[in-house]
């Protein structure tokens, strides 16, 4: 199996057949050199008989390489799907069959749990497949250039033009072929540097967010509403200009917002509402496990007091109010809180919401000594570092910790084992194909 060499990766011309070891953090192959030295190397499976160049200028103890051949290629081993897989950046796992990326997500956390030091048994991590492998994604962002869309090529900032991604789900890839079809967008094409496609769940409609490279004018009005009236798909567009200004939606008259149901029994759910644009989780199947997993390990409320940080849109503190938690949610985002407040009152449910930074909103509580039964997290990739230890010294009988990042997660819980021990912890496949995987840890007193 023969894989494209891509010009920006200079390449020392000898080559090396390895085996590869292992599979490690980013989904990369280990393997060593007959001279005992390490290298990593992508789109390769474990067990796999490899040929490979390493890469020139790396910096890194253990160098990158590039594969050339597949020589003795593993079971699990299939022809990937998308035809830009060899090059986008976008997918890392394309190649190797669905029950098997399960079981390597899981094994490179366990790898990173135990480098880490931290004491929890790989056997009792729970691992949550996705039912749906591809078209899972409610939204996807492409760059464009001169009127092509795309992403950008593994580890470069090279564009890739693309045609559909299979990762999005089907009323965004026949939106996106019905947009760039349309004579429209050889105009307006020409003005965006970046395209946003949302998918309304409860129209079945997609939103469109434009990067505009300058403002709006009355002629760009009218074009946008032909794109509307023509596409079928399409419910309305807005543009962002070179300033962060959103203007729309076009046509004016339209409802801009994305609509959902968040199902917590067969006879019960939660309706959100959310602004285009912004965050919600991309995988809405895998979201609900996540969830349900966190109402099972936290089980009836009964009055309990709940601080959600990076509370976002409401997305669980919701849930837990309507499991009779009492919920405080905490987000520096203004759109994410005002979101969370409008859900909270369309469901008519009783939630607190607070618009601050985490630090300062963990400084104010412990001033005060503000109490909490449970704490509940779901920061960005970075973590929380620097307040991990501030939300320990809070003496809360339970913290969440749900997180899209291992290496960060790890590092912040090394801070949160002096308090606390770890009890639970479940990976819920939200991303399919590509090496990232969502974390939940439950951590209970000390």
């Amino acid at each position: 199996m023969q894989y494209i060499v891509l010009p920006e990766y200079p390449q020392v011309k000898k080559t090396y057949d390895v085996v590869i070891e292992k599979m490690v953090a980013g989904a990369l192959g280990l393997a060593r050199l007959s001279d005992g030295r390490v290298v990593f190397v992508a789109n390769t499976l474990p067990g796999e008989e490899v040929r490979l160049r390493l890469l020139a200028g790396g910096k890194a103890k253990a160098p990158m390489a590039r594969l050339q051949q597949v020589l003795r290629p593993s079971a699990s081993r299939v022809s990937p799907s998308c035809p830009y897989h060899a090059r986008c950046g976008g997918c890392q796992l394309q190649h190797c069959a669905d029950d098997e990326q399960a079981v390597l997500k899981k094994a490179m956390f366990v790898e990173q749990l135990e480098r880490s030091s931290l004491s929890f048994a790989a056997e009792n991590i729970d691992f949550y497949a996705a039912p749906q492998p591809l078209r899972y994604r409610q939204r996807i962002r492409l760059q464009v250039q001169d009127g092509e869309v795309g992403y950008f090529q593994a580890k470069t900032h090279t564009f890739l033009a693309i045609e559909q991604c299979l990762l999005a789900c089907g009323e965004i890839n026949d939106l996106l072929d019905a947009l760039l079809g349309h004579e429209v967008w050889s105009f307006v094409g020409e003005l965006t540097t970046q395209l946003e496609l949302h998918l309304d769940a409860s129209s079945g409609l997609v939103v469109i967010r434009l990067h505009y490279n300058r403002k709006v004018r009355p002629r760009d009005v009218q074009l946008f509403a032909a794109l509307v009236a023509d596409l079928a798909g399409l419910k309305t567009l807005l543009v962002i200009d070179p300033h962060g200004r959103v203007s729309g939606p076009f046509p004016a008259d339209i409802d801009p917002f994305l609509h959902f149901q968040l199902p917590l029994s067969d006879f019960e759910s939660i309706d959100f509402t959310l602004e285009a644009g912004g965050f919600c989780q991309v995988n809405q199947q895998q979201n609900e496990v996540m969830v349900r997993q966190l109402l099972a390990w936290l089980g009836s409320g009964d009055g309990r007091r709940v601080l959600d940080l990076f509370c976002g849109m409401g997305n669980f503190s919701l849930a837990l109010a309507r499991a009779d938690f009492e919920v405080l949610g905490v987000d520096q985002q203004r759109a994410g809180i005002r979101q969370a407040q409008r859900n909270s009152r369309e469901n008519s449910l009783s939630c607190d919401f607070l618009r601050q930074g985490t630090a300062q909103a963990l400084e104010h509580f412990t001033e005060t000594q503000e109490r909490f039964d449970v704490i509940l997290l779901d920061p960005p990739r970075a973590g929380i570092k620097e307040e991990a230890a501030a939300i320990a010294a809070m003496g809360v009988k339970q913290v969440i910790y749900i997180s899209c990042d291992p290496a960060t997660l790890l590092r912040d819980l090394q801070v949160m084992v002096k308090f606390y021990s770890i009890t639970a912890i479940s990976l819920v496949d939200m991303f399919p194909q590509t090496a990232h995987v969502e974390s939940m840890v439950l951590l209970e007193r000390l």
